[in-house]
């Protein structure tokens, strides 16, 4: 008989072992599959801050250091060439367009100069408004275009603006959210505030305003 109730002390612990690893795993299976869900609605938040833009890389190999006026051919839709600027060394140069010929100013270094102009397809101020001589300017020819997403100020400020609930039921945010973005020194809060003893996800996005450069921090707080 103590053989018999050893025996079934033995299978009722690995039930009970074995219902415990099953009920610890289910539970973090649905842990893991609320979380990915919140981070789905998090980027659907995150994308209607952002838009499309492209960066387009040139090269000049000086041999001395001077100031320069450079110019390429620049085939885009009229509408974009407003937001069109042109960087170095994260610095914006003075720049100007005349018809499809994009031009710029830099103070070159001996050696490889690189460059990156921008545009977006969205509205914008006009940032190429510089007036620049193009007497002796060097042509230089555009790499490859690579698409890349930036935060834009129209965007923010649109969504900022937006009736909270509308917003959710026309986007299908299925979540309370609230989001807090900064740029520079400045934040700003949307949002309902997270009430207490609640389990709060947040979902960090980080990038640049394609309106200034600046650096842009988003923290969307879901539950």
């Amino acid at each position: 008989m103590d053989v018999d109730w050893a025996l079934a002390m033995v299978v009722f612990l690995f039930f009970i072992s074995w219902a415990f690893i099953f009920t610890i795993s289910v539970l973090q299976n649905q842990e893991e599959e609320n979380i990915e869900h919140l981070r789905y609605m998090s980027k659907i938040i995150r994308d209607m801050l952002v838009i499309k833009t492209y960066e387009i890389p040139a090269m000049y190999e000086a041999n001395e250091s001077r100031e320069m006026v450079f110019y390429s051919t620049l085939l885009i839709n009229e509408s974009y060439k407003n937001s069109t600027f042109v960087k170095s060394n994260d610095k914006r140069l003075p720049c100007m367009i005349l018809g499809n010929k994009l031009y710029w100013q830099s103070n070159v270094t001996s050696g490889k100069n690189y460059f990156f102009v921008y545009y977006a397809k969205a509205t914008s101020k006009k940032f190429c408004n510089s007036t620049l001589s193009t007497t002796n300017a060097t042509m230089l020819s555009l790499w490859a275009a690579k698409e890349k997403e930036m935060f834009h100020n129209s965007s923010i400020n649109n969504f900022l603006l937006k009736d909270y609930d509308q917003l959710r039921d026309y986007e299908g945010i299925t979540n309370n959210f609230m989001l807090e973005i900064n740029i520079g020194n400045v934040s700003r809060v949307y949002g309902k505030r997270p009430p207490l003893a609640t389990n709060v996800y947040v979902f960090n996005y980080y990038g640049k305003l394609y309106d200034s450069g600046e650096d842009v921090s988003l923290n969307i707080y879901m539950w």
